[in-house]
């Protein structure tokens, strides 16, 4: 049973590397029970900083992940902080998305991504 996609975007760090990747684990576990794909779009902080904005495909338990390297300089944070270009052209590339969870997420992409949801 496909009720669609569910896609979780925000500053976890999977498999278990901080809080917000447990809360977001056990949030996706119940998603899928009730019958949605998951797709996270999350950090990794032992990706080469080539990975700041275009992210690694991989997977997780099953689930589709995409992974961007962790910001370390001042201009890498400035940049991370309000970009959000890469993170719709994945949405884009899913159909029947039917919720876009922001967790853990900053203001100004997030007020982008919310806008290109709409």
């Amino acid at each position: 049973m496909d009720k669609g996609t569910i896609v979780y975007i925000g500053g976890f760090e999977l498999p278990d590397k901080n809080a917000a990747a447990h809360r977001v684990i056990s949030n996706s576990k119940i998603l899928n029970n009730l019958g949605y794909k998951i797709v996270f779009i999350g950090v990794n902080k032992d990706l080469p900083k080539s990975n700041l904005f275009s992210p690694k495909k991989g997977n997780f338990n099953n689930y589709e992940l995409w992974e961007f390297s962790y910001p370390k300089t001042k201009s890498q944070w400035i940049r991370y902080l309000v970009e959000s270009k890469s993170k719709i052209e994945i949405l884009d590339s899913y159909s029947n998305i039917k919720a876009v969870v922001l967790y853990n997420y900053q203001s100004i992409p997030f007020s982008k991504i919310l806008k290109y949801c709409k």
